[in-house]
């Protein structure tokens, strides 16, 4: 039996329609049941909370030209990783109906580094490693076809492209690109040629000129998670126009709890609703608050909710060269009672009800003080609607929270079961 443990970017509940923007697209796993729920985190199989890439040469970004190499920082959560391997296709295919066909898969050629990165104070296992993408990647990858190449684009943007462009082959595109990352400043007189006549056009060309790079993780023997980057020349040429821009990973900027004076409340935002509250600050960027071990006190008519922010999402450029807002989708996860205690029925056990990628969701508290902790990660990755193959970025927080329940509180439960 395959199950789909976890993919960030998008969420499971999105990938079968933009697979190519997952950076993890799917774990499977033989042999097992199904978790409780998509958020919970079980101690006796792995999941993956986040895949996130970084570029070395700007590791503010998520995304990589031919020839760069690229930074990815995988974290695992539940069962212990005690075994990894990695495979990887530099020629990835989709046909018309969404199915993707990766050829040419070969074991990765890859270097563990150590991580910049302080992703979570869970109890969390942490791989990074780095690996070169090819020089002639995109001219050998069959993504894209060598001749009318223009036929995959809608009819009104192909018919706004220069014929001169529309009549080179897949390989001489790319030769252009090439020369134009390689262009000294200030430009000879040939690229400057090609330059003018590319600009007008440039992000229309640059997204079609790009493809996938599928890498493949199998853990423990057991999980096999399937992991997409999307490679293309903006951080080469994005020095010839400001237009030109790549995707950073965005940022988590603050992480907390709201402890909202009105029992079971199930939707709560600040900004709409005027119930009495109080805002517990477990991480604030700015303010440089990290508090990564954090108790808090469950009471009778009380209701709690985490809520996370990140930074601002950027402008980027659809297929067409307009300008389109990108959005940030929120994942939640948690793993209550790291020793686990399988003594204690789900129905008492605490959740997260995390159903619409939000910032803010609600925390029901276990009704027994056998659930004392838990670990709770959030993960931010953004997207949009328009760029084709838009490179997803993410980063994550983690935190660890214990509980201290009031008597009145158990009472209370005791009295309901």
């Amino acid at each position: 039996m395959k199950n789909s443990m976890n993919q960030p970017f998008p969420t499971m509940r999105s990938f079968l329609n933009r697979w190519w923007y997952a950076p993890v697209a799917a774990a499977l796993l033989t042999g097992c049941e199904f978790s409780s729920s998509f958020e919970q985190i079980e101690e006796n199989r792995v999941r993956t909370i986040d895949f996130i890439y970084r570029n070395p040469a700007d590791t503010t970004i998520c995304e990589a030209s031919p020839g760069d190499s690229m930074e990815i920082t995988a974290l695992f959560a539940g069962e212990k990783v005690n075994d990894i391997s990695l495979s990887v296709s530099f020629n990835v295919q989709t046909s018309v109906y969404g199915e993707v066909t990766a050829s040419d898969s070969m074991p990765l050629d890859y270097s563990v580094v150590k991580s910049t990165l302080r992703l979570t104070g869970t109890d969390a296992d942490t791989f990074t490693i780095r690996f070169k993408i090819p020089d002639d990647m995109l001219a050998t990858s069959s993504y894209l076809p060598e001749k009318n190449w223009a036929a995959t684009l809608p009819g009104e943007l192909a018919a706004a492209l220069p014929q001169v462009l529309t009549d080179m082959k897949k390989s001489e595109i790319v030769g252009l690109l090439d020369m134009l990352s390689e262009m000294p400043d200030p430009p000879d007189s040939l690229a400057s040629f090609s330059l003018a006549e590319l600009l007008p056009f440039v992000e229309t060309i640059l997204q079609i000129f790009s493809a996938p790079v599928e890498l493949k993780v199998t853990v423990n023997e057991r999980y096999e998670i399937v992991s997409y980057c999307t490679v293309r020349y903006h951080r080469k040429l994005r020095r010839l126009d400001e237009s030109i821009l790549c995707n950073r990973n965005p940022i988590i900027t603050r992480m907390g709890i709201y402890r909202v004076y009105r029992n079971n409340l199930s939707v709560f935002d600040p900004s709409l609703h005027s119930q009495r509250h109080d805002t517990i600050l477990l991480f604030d960027r700015e303010n440089e608050i990290d508090n990564r071990e954090y108790t808090l006190h469950i009471d009778t008519d009380e209701s709690y909710f985490l809520f996370a922010e990140s930074d601002e999402p950027q402008k980027v450029r659809s297929l067409s060269g307009a300008q389109v807002p990108e959005t940030h989708y929120f994942e939640w996860f948690y793993q209550q009672d790291f020793t686990g205690n399988d003594s204690v029925p789900s129905a008492e056990r605490m959740a997260l009800l995390n159903s619409a990628d939000g910032p803010i969701i609600p925390l029901l508290p276990a009704s027994t003080r056998q659930i004392d902790h838990c670990g709770i990660w959030i993960q931010v990755r953004d997207d949009a609607l328009g760029p084709r193959m838009y490179p997803t970025g993410s980063s994550v927080f983690g935190t660890e929270i214990h509980f201290a329940y009031s008597d009145e509180y158990i009472h209370k439960q005791e009295v309901l079961k």
